[in-house]
């Protein structure tokens, strides 16, 4: 299970960065209702930032966010794009953190 605790953390400009590229994914399709339910993917960014600055590759990224989806959400990960979502989150952050 994911761990709710850091969902009130402070929005930092990382988690802002996290956050918005899950809306922009936007897997469960809630991309409509998010200036009404902003925190429908924060669960997820915690764990994605911790990730990334362990220097963790999409690989790993892509293996959390299939067992996430599969566990918290109740989906199955390949289907909704985590391979291509762990790339695209990968190169941005490297990007960003270059």
């Amino acid at each position: 299970m994911l761990d709710h605790s850091q969902n009130d953390a402070p929005a930092t400009p990382e988690r802002r960065f996290v956050n918005d590229l899950l809306d922009e994914w936007d897997f469960i399709g809630v991309g409509d209702l998010l200036p009404y339910n902003q925190d429908e993917y924060t669960c997820l960014v915690t764990p994605l930032l911790q990730r990334l600055t362990a220097g963790q590759g999409p690989a790993e990224l892509t293996a959390f966010l299939n067992h996430a989806l599969e566990d918290h959400f109740g989906l199955g990960g390949p289907e909704h794009g985590t391979a291509q979502f762990a790339r695209r989150l990968h190169s941005a952050w490297a990007q960003r953190t270059a």
